[in-house]
């Protein structure tokens, strides 16, 4: 009799270990070891700082890359809450450079635009499309997390006035030409892009609410958000939900088949769609378990799919308190997801899902994303001082 009261007093303890706290020791990664591989053949390219993303031009071997400064970026990042305008200098440090992958020289491109555009312009994302006609013409699209026009003081109260600013460019310019800022009720949070022709694009959502009390208790708490896609052809920013209840939606890239592969910085999941050419909505197709949070993820040439993420997130959010100024290391990971071609595909297992890239932080520091070029991998990362490029040979 006493065994079976023991049982039932415990029972709700171990479903509560099993169903909820056991999913998140997983996920932060508090049993997991430091991994190692393919760090030893790493180089930094300097004066490259804070930069979240990056865009490959195969066509001519360049890099595109959106970067800040540490400081700008220890006072300002919406996504995780980073809100205190007020620091910010009075005219942005943001920027655009250009690296050629065969040299790793870069140029920071000129930036022509109104003075509202650069004044407030905070980068995050950036995506390119070439134009069909002529692909050395390129049209970028870059998220813009704009402190509110209220006033700078007032960023904690009401968050960012995010927007998508995009520019186009030539091949060998050192030009970046404004053409239109969007703005969108739909655009609240907007993480990364994928751009679907020179006048529209996709773009995650990765919290439903620009300012929100669950928002500090990430990890415990989520409020599904959204995936959108929006056209501004007709002059008119036209923007509907593609995919609706999506756990903070981060990195998107255009795949093969009229796939879409979006990554969640809230469950360890990679989310494959299937794009529906008449209304442009979203129908997932496939979950693929990868065991980390991720950021943003890319394509390599051969069709696989390069993931960021974080083994050790406790780690990651020591270092953003300060943007990485602290010097506080933490590891990353890159993973590689491709179509599954051995014997174990007849098992239902469709995705073959491979550690590609790990470090503890001492040579790719808090990076966001993992770019594949080549038997290269590009390391670029929001807090980071530099950009690594490390051989996968």
């Amino acid at each position: 009799m006493k065994t079976r009261t023991v049982l039932f007093v415990m029972l709700p303890g171990l479903l509560l270990i099993s169903s909820f706290i056991w999913p998140i020791v997983q996920v932060i990664g508090l049993t997991r070891p430091v991994n190692q591989l393919h760090n030893t053949k790493c180089q930094r390219v300097p004066d490259l700082p804070a930069v979240e993303d990056a865009w490959i031009d195969y066509d001519a071997d360049e890099a595109y890359l959106c970067g800040s400064s540490q400081e700008s970026r220890q006072h300002w990042l919406p996504a995780i809450l980073h809100l205190n305008a007020s620091k910010l200098p009075e005219h942005s440090v943001d920027y655009v450079a250009v690296m050629d992958l065969n040299t790793l020289k870069h140029r920071r491109l000129e930036i022509v635009a109104p003075t509202e555009v650069t004044k407030d312009f905070n980068t995050h994302a950036i995506e390119g499309f070439h134009r069909a006609s002529d692909r050395k013409h390129l049209t970028l699209f870059l998220n813009s997390h704009r402190p509110p026009a209220e006033g700078r003081d007032l960023a904690p109260k009401l968050g960012a006035d995010s927007v998508i600013e995009v520019f186009e460019t030539r091949t060998g310019s050192n030009q970046l030409k404004w053409l239109k800022t969007i703005r969108h009720p739909l655009i609240r949070t907007p993480n990364n892009i994928v751009a679907t022709s020179e006048t529209s694009f996709y773009a995650t959502n990765d919290h439903r609410h620009k300012v929100h009390w669950g928002r500090a208790f990430g990890i415990f708490y989520h409020v599904r958000s959204d995936i959108i896609h929006c056209d501004f052809a007709s002059g008119e920013t036209k923007c509907i939900v593609a995919a609706e209840g999506v756990y903070n939606p981060n990195g998107i890239a255009m795949g093969a088949q009229n796939k879409l592969w979006q990554a969640s910085s809230g469950e360890p999941v990679l989310t494959v769609y299937e794009i529906q050419s008449g209304d442009h909505t979203l129908i997932p197709t496939d979950r693929i378990p990868v065991g980390r949070i991720m950021d943003n993820l890319h394509v390599a040439d051969d069709g696989s799919v390069y993931v960021n993420t974080f083994p050790h997130p406790l780690h990651w959010v020591k270092a953003a308190a300060t943007a990485g100024r602290n010097k506080h290391l933490a590891p990353t990971e890159a993973w590689r997801i491709s179509n599954n071609t051995d014997e174990s595909r007849h098992l239902g297992k469709k995705y073959k899902v491979e550690l590609a890239f790990a470090d503890d932080g001492s040579n790719v520091m808090w990076p966001t994303s993992a770019v594949p070029w080549k038997n290269k991998l590009i390391s670029t990362g929001i807090f980071s001082e530099t950009v690594v490029v490390c051989d996968l040979s």
